[in-house]
């Protein structure tokens, strides 16, 4: 089934070892929101997408341009500093992929990331509040990355589950010894999270610098999404009482 999965790329010069960030949505619509928050901040252009005969028949449509639900956004570090990697690519969607596909996908973009020469390939995910402040954990392939995760002083999960895409690649990644981690921050499952987003955010900065200073828009607007959130949920309550659990797309993606 992998091979009914295209990967295609708009021609360009060759992003060099890239950091590959995987974000498809999670609870609180976390990685959604945090991966249209960085190729926004760092500016990364268009340069892909993927295809497969069953994936969701829908288009995104941005700035007036439908979009494949599955797109890839890429472009060059301008960070001087110590570095990892010189290049992002960022594989995104709104659309949770279909359970019998989530294992071909998987293996399709760990194969597709070390062809890229990729040094790392992260993931974000989200698990249930238990509660505040909203914490942040890793979830490594490798003792590579355990440490790397260590010593920027990120926790990680010894003992638990990470469902989806994220656990596939990870457990793929483990069985093939490719180096990749996975951020996951508790959230909250009724509304669009944005704070839960800007704590991966800010888990991430800390491998890439040049977000560490921009997601305090986020976190203002983590303020708007729980405001509008409150008057939507005031407003059910008051049309009927006891029906006040919304969808994330009643107040996103609209």
């Amino acid at each position: 089934m992998t091979d009914e999965i295209t990967i295609y790329q708009k021609k360009m010069k060759e992003l060099k070892n890239p950091l590959v960030l995987v974000c498809f949505p999670t609870m609180g619509v976390v990685s959604s929101i945090a991966a249209n928050f960085i190729a926004t901040t760092l500016k990364l252009k268009r340069i892909g997408g993927m295809d497969a005969t069953a994936f969701q028949p829908a288009a995104v449509v941005h700035d007036g341009v439908p979009l494949p639900p599955v797109r890839i956004y890429g472009g060059k570090r301008v960070y001087k500093g110590e570095r990892i990697c010189s290049s992002f690519i960022v594989v995104m969607s709104e659309f949770v992929p279909p359970a019998p596909l989530v294992k071909p996908l998987a293996a399709k973009i760990l194969d597709w990331a070390k062809d890229k020469g990729a040094p790392v390939v992260v993931s974000l995910e989200s698990m249930p509040v238990k509660e505040e402040p909203l914490n942040t954990i890793g979830v490594t392939s490798t003792d590579n990355m355990k440490q790397l995760l260590k010593d920027y002083e990120v926790s990680t999960m010894e003992n638990g589950v990470v469902g989806g895409l994220s656990g596939v690649l990870l457990y793929l990644a483990e069985h093939s010894s490719q180096d990749m981690f996975c951020l996951i921050s508790e959230a909250h499952q009724e509304y669009p999270d944005a704070r839960a987003a800007a704590n991966l955010i800010q888990a991430l900065s800390t491998l890439l610098p040049e977000l560490r200073v921009d997601a305090e828009p986020l976190l203002q607007q983590a303020e708007l999404i729980e405001a509008e959130v409150r008057q939507v949920k005031e407003r059910a309550e008051e049309l009927a009482p006891g029906a006040s659990s919304i969808s994330p797309s009643d107040v996103m993606f609209r």
